[in-house]
């Protein structure tokens, strides 16, 4: 199955959708290296939630180091008000 451009040529991308697209609809036959669309689909499911994970753990501590700064610096602001 072949898309073509409006010069006539072959669109691969359009073609490689359709591709995808197909094995999509035929996941529970279809298979790649041995292995079904079905398992494929739910390891990367599985990736994506680990690194959304692992995001969500380095923005956490990046938020805490934030935070402790921001308490640093708001005591020292208080001890400058108190100073003066």
């Amino acid at each position: 199955m072949e898309a073509s451009s409006s010069d006539g040529r072959t669109d691969i991308y359009e073609t490689e959708v359709l591709a995808k697209g197909e094995a999509y609809e035929n996941a529970s036959s279809y298979q790649y290296n041995g292995v079904s669309a079905g398992e494929l689909d739910q390891k990367l499911c599985h990736l994506l939630v680990e690194q959304v994970e692992s995001q969500i753990m380095e923005l956490e501590a990046e938020l805490n180091e934030a935070h402790s700064k921001l308490h640093q610096k708001e005591t020292e602001l208080q001890k400058l008000r108190e100073t003066v």
